[in-house]
């Protein structure tokens, strides 16, 4: 977190920004893994298991592939910013672990993100979960 003294118009704000974690990848890997197996155990036909699979390993790595990056800012006065929009920001699920951010802008649009614990250094992730609490 970048804890910036004030932006152009005098507003105090933290700025977090993701990176690639393993906690992530993992989940990703452990469910595709479950996936294919559960579909070894189906009495479906070979063919549509074999197909099946190959569908969960593709999306599996493509999933491994592109982690998703965030850009959040938390000014003390005026709407967050979430990637680039602004608006009013909700933690939709929060944990130790893992937490949900929603922003909805004023025009209603509604953007999502996913943080997982180790895609931000510890005292970032704290930081962000003690502001997240204190509203």
């Amino acid at each position: 977190m970048s804890r910036r003294p004030a932006d152009a118009i005098g507003v105090r704000m933290a700025e977090f920004r993701t990176s690639r974690g393993r906690i992530r990848p993992a989940l990703v890997l452990a469910i595709s893994v479950l996936a294919v197996a559960a579909l070894a155990l189906t009495g479906l036909p070979a063919l549509v298991r074999i197909g099946s699979g190959l569908a969960v390993a593709a999306a599996a790595f493509f999933g491994l592939r592109h982690a998703p990056r965030h850009r959040l800012r938390l000014p003390d006065a005026g709407p967050a910013m979430l990637d680039g929009h602004a608006g009013t920001l909700s933690a939709t699920g929060v944990s130790p672990l893992y937490v949900a951010l929603e922003l909805r802008s004023p025009s209603g649009v509604r953007h999502r993100a996913g943080v997982f614990r180790d895609e931000l250094p510890a005292d970032e992730f704290r930081a962000l979960l003690a502001r997240l609490r204190s509203g």
